[in-house]
């Protein structure tokens, strides 16, 4: 009976796993097919360039500004896709320390402003804590205007003395658009136009780097070098930047452990740039042609979740770790050897700085103006993104022993303070946000004022 039943459940769970995949697809056919983003079959015989458009790319639909409430004053006002606890990592992170810390320079209060994706601020108090920020998570409003459409106004209160900082390429789009008294603030950590292939948004993302109307400031020299040489005039102009600080942990740099080695990738397969299937032929390369002997090495990924472990024919095992709290990634970078953080992008990536700040040997990629890394660590491996290149690294990372690790770790240039980072780019920001009010003969109109200026959707 116990077969029965157990056959019986199994060919239940095929049907109805058949059946509900099936239904989702038909779900999403339709709904492609509704919003006119299906040519496979012709629904309607018109539609509005709004419901075309704005279907098509979301992220620029448009903002209409509205009056502030009575009191409000003028705020540091962060522009971010979402503001979600598992998003305070890199990027994110770095956008939200910079805002907070213009906030409290300017003496104004700090609000967060999320275009794409609903999130509570849930952890917020907890991560101004964890980076020495005298904010407390009550005290930011944070406002959700991810839920506009073509059709569903979305607004956006406007205060003459706000201040935007964007760092997103669409949420520079959209503030530009805004009229605002102030040049806006654009944190500049990526060059997005190769986020896409030749398309709209590559377009639409490199068109925002032509603007005049924001101050332009770069994470990283690296990154302004780039910006420069593709001929951005105005970044390169007027552009500053500044060296991040990395998270180290708490105890200190790598300690020297007996047993297996250790080896990390930095796995996120949803993010192209990362190279994650290119590091996964190489890791393949050292251990199957025996450079590496699998039973030598603990191996391990994180950065996204639902990523099944992988396996090799040489029997070495990736153990996926999916996506670690900072405080566990703090322990957690201390115990590894070798790092695997490729970065088809014009800047070292964090996990590059954090792991070879600790004291263990980096792998990464070279891109255009990012040749060398050794001004920031001697423990830095740059590679060509190729097999052959990235596993030659991963073979010289390796031969690094613990003790130049440490030696290399102490000498190098990464810096561990956001106050040092920031304090020279945040003196210079106040002076040209001072510099940026309204001259007299062209003021900017101000919502109030003009609303025929911005933009608006359509009845």
């Amino acid at each position: 009976m116990l077969r029965v039943l157990r056959k019986l459940s199994h060919v239940s769970y095929k049907s109805l796993s058949k059946g509900a995949i099936l239904s989702a697809r038909v779900e999403n056919k339709a709904v492609k097919m509704m919003l006119g983003l299906d040519y496979s079959l012709q629904t309607r015989g018109q539609m509005s360039m709004e419901e075309k458009v704005y279907n098509a790319i979301p992220m620029i639909t448009p903002l209409n500004p509205s009056l502030p409430a009575t009191g409000r004053k003028g705020a540091v006002s962060l522009v971010v896709p979402s503001l979600t606890s598992r998003g305070f990592y890199g990027g994110v992170a770095t956008a939200i320390i910079f805002a907070a810390k213009l906030a409290i320079k300017l003496k104004k209060p700090l609000r967060i402003i999320q275009t794409l994706e609903p999130g509570d601020g849930e952890g917020l108090d907890t991560f101004f804590k964890e980076n020495d920020l005298p904010l407390r998570g009550e005290d930011v409003d944070v406002i959700d205007i991810s839920a506009r459409r073509y059709n569903f106004y979305g607004y956006l209160d406007l205060h003459p003395e706000d201040v935007y900082v964007v760092s997103a390429w669409w949420d520079a789009y959209l503030i530009n658009q805004l009229p605002l008294t102030h040049r806006f603030v654009y944190l500049i950590q990526d060059f997005e136009p190769i986020f896409y292939p030749n398309s709209d948004k590559s377009a639409l993302a490199d068109q925002t780097y032509r603007l005049d109307s924001f101050i332009p400031v770069c994470n990283t020299e690296l990154m302004y070098q780039h910006m420069s040489r593709r001929g951005y005039k105005h970044i390169r102009e007027e552009g500053m930047f500044f060296e991040p600080a990395v998270s180290r942990a708490t105890s200190g740099l790598s300690e020297k452990r007996d047993g297996k080695r250790t080896m990390f990738l930095y796995g996120r397969p949803s993010v192209d740039r990362n190279l994650f299937n290119l590091s996964l032929l190489a890791i393949n390369e050292v251990f199957g042609t025996g450079k590496l002997a699998a039973n030598d090495w603990e191996i391990y990924m994180a950065g996204q979740d639902n990523i099944p472990n992988i396996s090799f024919g040489s029997g070495a095992v990736i153990k996926n770790l999916g996506k670690m709290s900072m405080e566990k990634y703090l322990e957690f970078v201390r115990t590894i050897d070798v790092a695997i953080s490729p970065m088809m992008a014009p800047h070292p990536n964090y996990p590059t700085l954090e792991f070879s700040s600790v004291g263990a040997g980096v792998v990464t990629t070279r891109y255009e103006t990012k040749q060398d890394l050794g001004n920031y660590s001697k423990n830095i491996v740059m590679a060509d993104s190729s097999i052959e290149s990235l596993s030659n690294a991963i073979i010289k990372a390796s031969e690094l022993t613990y003790e130049e690790r440490i030696a290399n770790a102490k000498e190098g240039d990464i810096g561990d303070s956001w106050d040092k980072a920031l304090a020279p780019v945040l003196g210079k920001l106040v002076e040209e946000l001072q510099d940026s009010l309204p001259k007299e003969g062209r003021k900017r109109p101000y919502a109030s004022e003009d609303a025929g200026s911005a933009p608006h959707l359509p009845n």
